[in-house]
């Protein structure tokens, strides 16, 4: 369509593509203007017979000392972080912008460039409030988890928390630092996977997977992390629930997958687990698993056909005693890398 230069209609498929329902739910009848949800903002989007523009009103800045701190975080926000948009500041409103002639809105530069202030604007909401005091300009679109499915998720995370904690305290006694590393950062992986949280929950776990890959020893990274999930772990459900609640999403902060994706990412410890079978060490193999399966449900918004037989996979192992389990993993693993998306 575009192409053909058919630029509204055009558009308008890429938004279905992202959403739907999106051009139903949040756009005018003639589809030329929509005001759509993402998060805690509403991204407001026009079409003219000439033109695209898009713009958020994003934050209302403090009025007292932080407010400049805040803006020389929003200016390298405008230099490193933005693709072809910017924050402007109008009536103390930061306000992020775009606007291009309809011509230049070819698909896959509108959909870099709506998954870029998706991106951004999930990211640095939160900090902005808590760390300088700003304030939302839109009350966030949100439900609440749910006080059942809170408790559950808390049973979980001490649970999970619980056994990561108490791996680490046997690894490290041995001096297996690389292995006490890769449990608790599944730990926290595994935490996003089960529970996705968001706002400043989110943001803190987040924090705590980047300082694992800092230049720090690894017994140092892992001191900070194992602190890091006491912490969380002593949150009640109550303080839990702040942080969990479903939102409308226009575009994933995560990557689509693909097969040839997967494969790429398992490559490395489907080697080392590899190795580690062969030398009867289904523990090291085990751990170099769960830890790439649950780093790639971290990044990637996984594809349903891999995602059934992984899932499968981590439900069958669950439990097992670790030769059992780590084999059933390893296998798997094994199938996908071959192309087989069957469990082992």
């Amino acid at each position: 369509m575009y192409g053909e230069g058919k630029y509204i209609e055009s558009i308008h498929k890429l938004l279905d593509g992202l959403h739907p329902e999106v051009r139903k739910k949040y756009g005018d009848p003639a589809g030329r203007v929509f005001d759509i949800p993402h998060g805690s903002v509403i991204i407001h989007m026009e079409l003219t017979d000439d033109t695209f523009s898009v713009s958020i009103d994003y934050l209302r800045l403090p009025s007292d000392e932080r407010r400049q701190p805040m803006m020389r975080q929003v200016l390298d926000l405008n230099a490193r972080k933005l693709m072809l948009t910017h924050f402007v500041c109008r009536d103390n409103i930061l306000r992020l912008e775009y606007r291009c002639p309809l011509a230049d809105t070819h698909p896959y530069k509108l959909y870099s460039l709506i998954g870029n202030i998706c991106f951004v604007t999930n990211r640095y909401d939160d900090e902005f409030i808590s760390k300088f005091g700003a304030e939302r300009v839109t009350k966030p679109q949100t439900r609440p988890y749910g006080e059942e499915n809170v408790l559950r998720l808390h049973t979980a995370l001490q649970t999970t928390g619980r056994y990561a904690l108490d791996t680490v305290k046997e690894f490290v006694s041995e001096r297996n630092h690389n292995g006490a590393w890769a449990v608790i950062s599944t730990c926290f992986l595994q935490f996003l996977y089960y529970a996705r949280p968001k706002g400043m929950l989110y943001l803190q776990v987040d924090k705590t997977l980047t300082d694992l890959d800092d230049d720090l020893p690894t017994s140092e990274q892992v001191i900070r992390a194992v602190a890091a999930l006491e912490e969380l772990m002593s949150r009640s459900p109550e303080e839990l629930a702040k942080d969990m609640y479903y939102t409308e999403i226009l575009s994933s902060d995560n990557n689509a997958s693909s097969l040839p994706i997967i494969k790429d990412n398992l490559e490395k410890s489907y080697e080392d687990a590899t190795t580690a079978i062969e030398h009867g060490n289904y523990e090291r193999a085990t751990v170099r698993l769960l830890h790439s399966i649950y780093r790639l449900y971290h990044h990637y918004d996984m594809q349903e056909d891999v995602n059934t037989v992984l899932v499968e996979a981590l439900s069958s192992a669950s439990g097992k005693p670790i030769e059992i389990g780590g084999k059933i993993l390893y296998l798997t693993v094994k199938n996908i890398m071959e192309n087989r998306l069957e469990v082992g």
